[in-house]
């Protein structure tokens, strides 16, 4: 039996509208996939060029883009939501995760829901920021958006917010995910986790199209590995 009773956990990520950092989708990938106690979320596609897309969404993250401007579900007051999200809550008798990058949605879905709801943020620190730029530079570049003509990789991060850290139930640190023991290890003490062959393939996925990546390999360069 889980040590960890089903809960609606909101999660608090750094975002740049519309785009988030591939270590971001790792983990949320890594946190519900092949589990017996979450609702599955969209699995992430890995291309060979390191670009995350998903290709399918699952049933409650349409329903969810329903309520949302443009079908932005990471934008979204969940509280509009409120019946929806705690009936798949009884229904399934399974944890369910919903993503966000507003930080009032901390506390708005608790204050309806109450001890249902917990909340996990994932942090950074100067030390993250080139590699996050260069995630939102390749991935506009991919999705043939022009929000960063003009920047480089360094200038970008040079712009974007030097740190992300907020007060929440559970906190992980992004540049962890860049050690597989220290996201199993998370994964494991906070949500009762194993990290299992397919969360293992996933991670390997991700590290592997990093290393081969043309990206600039912004994390050796800052000494993270």
């Amino acid at each position: 039996m889980s040590r960890f009773s089903p809960k609606i956990i909101i999660l608090l990520v750094p975002e740049y509208e519309p785009l988030s950092c591939t270590a971001v989708e790792v983990f949320l990938g890594a946190l519900t996939l092949d589990s017996e106690t979450f609702v599955p979320s969209c699995t992430p596609v890995i291309l060979d060029t390191g670009i995350i897309w998903f290709p399918e969404k699952v049933q409650y993250v349409n329903d969810l883009a329903g309520y949302a401007a443009r079908g932005k579900t990471r934008t979204l007051d969940y509280t509009i939501t409120a019946s929806y999200v705690n009936n798949i809550l009884t229904t399934e008798q399974k944890s369910l995760v919903l993503p966000t990058h507003r930080i009032d949605q901390l506390t708005a879905l608790k204050s309806i829901l109450g001890d249902k709801v917990v909340t996990c943020s994932l942090s950074y620190d100067s030390r993250m920021t080139k590699i996050i730029a260069s995630d939102y530079i390749s991935h506009a570049e991919f999705w043939n958006l022009r929000m960063f003509d003009g920047y480089t990789v360094e200038s970008l991060a040079n712009s974007i917010p030097q740190s992300f850290d907020n007060d929440t139930d559970y906190k992980f640190d992004l540049i962890d995910i860049y050690d597989m023991n220290k996201l199993a290890s998370f994964l494991n003490e906070s949500f009762d986790q194993e990290f299992t062959a397919g969360k293992i393939a996933l991670w390997n996925r991700w590290k592997e199209t990093r290393d081969a990546s043309e990206w600039p390999s912004a994390y050796e360069l800052q000494g993270i590995i």
